[in-house]
């Protein structure tokens, strides 16, 4: 199993390996039936550990047990992706209003974030191959902006958006997929932190629309609504 740290538990392992397949390397796709038995002869576990990976995996949203038919692999529809990015525009865009209302970032945090997007262009450099890339990309993305959830300190929504973890994963990688050039990706991320020292929420938001949903651009059918 690859990306295993030894202090998980046997079936969050098992369930890593799951992911990865999903994300990674697409041996498992949307709607896919995943067959307990084969994955516990292939990583020689039993059926319950596997089973206990399956239940985390749902509770991540990447999986849903049909009755009668088993594990299938989550299908995310383009419904699913524009709803998914509307419930992450409305919760962030209250979260940076409340950072720039409040003037909540200090120089510390302004080093860290540029130290993150620093590290995103590298990313956009390596040898990796796309999906790969695209992947590790997305997870750096995320954590620029979850340290921005943390510091606003609205405890309900860091809940909720951390609870979404994967499916804006998910959805920032199908974005991306959409995007030509990840470096000038990662590089409007100085964009959005130069809004946020100026205190200009309305250029901010502008900036993250633009930016952010790619996929928006791409789809008449997403609509993002700026809340005044």
């Amino acid at each position: 199993m690859t990306g295993i740290v030894l202090e998980d538990s046997l079936s969050t392992q098992v369930a890593n390996y799951i992911k990865e397949k999903i994300l990674l390397e697409g041996s498992f796709t949307n709607g896919n039936h995943i067959l307990e038995a084969e994955i516990a002869a292939t990583l020689n576990v039993s059926r319950t550990t596997v089973r206990e990976a399956l239940k985390e995996l749902q509770s991540q949203g990447f999986v849903e047990y049909i009755p009668r038919r088993g594990a299938h692999v989550l299908e995310f529809t383009e419904v699913d992706i524009e709803e998914i990015l509307n419930i992450r525009f409305l919760l962030e865009s209250q979260i940076y209003r409340e950072i720039i209302d409040e003037n909540m970032l200090t120089e510390d945090d302004f080093v860290t974030l540029y130290k993150i997007i620093d590290e995103m262009v590298l990313l956009t450099r390596t040898e990796d191959d796309t999906v790969k890339k695209t992947y590790l990309f997305s997870k750096k993305d995320l954590s620029f902006h979850q340290y921005l959830w943390e510091r606003a300190g609205k405890k309900w929504s860091l809940k909720i958006m951390t609870n979404l973890y994967y499916q804006f994963l998910i959805a920032i990688m199908k974005d991306l997929f959409l995007e030509a050039n990840l470096e000038q990706s990662a590089r409007a991320h100085y964009k959005l932190l130069e809004k946020i020292k100026a205190r200009d929420y309305e250029g901010l938001i502008e900036t993250y629309v633009e930016h952010v949903l790619t996929l928006k651009k791409k789809s008449s059918s997403l609509s993002i609504h700026v809340l005044p």
